[in-house]
């Protein structure tokens, strides 16, 4: 584990390190389509509003998620601790959701149709992920249960565990592989951010079993990011599902003779 990078005078969190990394390749990534797409509905200035907007948004909403499931007494206590985001504890769910909550909030305000601003952002969401996980490997955080398995890895301890990192890593970038070549196709249809809920839902569910480290509180035997899990997932199915009976009317429409 290298939890801290030094440079000479100059030391980084290794988590802090690679989240910020992977934000900035994902706003380049993003960048990248809105070239390719040249929607019109955006000024030349939106993309950096759009950043700073998403940056806050999703670092105190993964905060807001970490107190207030896992620590209530601390944020009723102390509102205000909702803003020392320099010490631990973040839940991701929470951070895609106060992203998706600013993405929804600009698109109303600037009247942007919130499906090209979802097709350009979501595709990003796994280059996070990815860069997340990583970041947690390197600081021995989120690691795995117990294995005798060949590839188990040593965190901290001479035990051998679960590298669940590094199995959200390969979820997270087949996923990426997917949205990206999906929305190649289908840019502008409004379905790549649920078709991420979907996809990071199973990830993530499936992974939690694997962990080894303090998953909070438990519902119904699972963990509060599986029944997150559970929610997005279905959320999200009937997003495609509204989207697609919307869009098959319009075709309808466009079809019919003129009178």
């Amino acid at each position: 584990m290298y939890p801290v990078f030094k440079l000479g005078f100059f030391v980084i969190n290794a988590y802090t390190f690679f989240m910020i990394c992977g934000f900035w390749i994902a706003f380049v990534y993003a960048m990248l389509i809105l070239k390719s797409v040249k929607i019109k509905f955006l000024s030349e200035n939106d993309p950096f509003y759009i950043l700073i907007c998403l940056l806050f948004s999703s670092i105190f909403g993964a905060k807001a998620a970490f107190l207030i499931a896992e620590r209530p007494d601390i944020f009723f206590a102390n509102p205000l601790s909702l803003f020392k985001i320099w010490e631990s504890g973040f839940i991701y769910y929470g951070g895609i959701i106060g992203a998706s909550l600013c993405i929804i909030l600009y698109s109303k305000i600037r009247r942007i149709p919130i499906k090209f601003l979802c097709d350009t952002f979501a595709p990003t969401l796994p280059i996070n992920v990815f860069f997340i996980r990583t970041g947690c490997l390197f600081a021995g955080c989120c690691y795995g249960r117990e294995t005798l398995l060949p590839w188990g890895m040593k965190s901290g301890t001479d035990i051998l565990r679960h590298p669940t990192q590094i199995y959200e890593m390969i979820g997270a970038a087949v996923l990426f592989l997917f949205l990206h070549f999906y929305n190649k196709k289908h840019f502008g249809e409004g379905k790549i951010l649920p078709l991420y809920f979907i996809g990071y839902a199973a990830i993530r569910f499936i992974v939690e079993f694997f962990r080894g480290d303090e998953r909070g509180g438990y519902f119904l035997s699972m963990s509060v990011s599986q029944n997150i899990s559970i929610l997005a997932f279905a959320a999200a199915l009937i997003t495609i599902y509204a989207i697609n009976k919307k869009n098959a009317g319009q075709s309808k429409r466009q079809n019919l003779p003129p009178l």
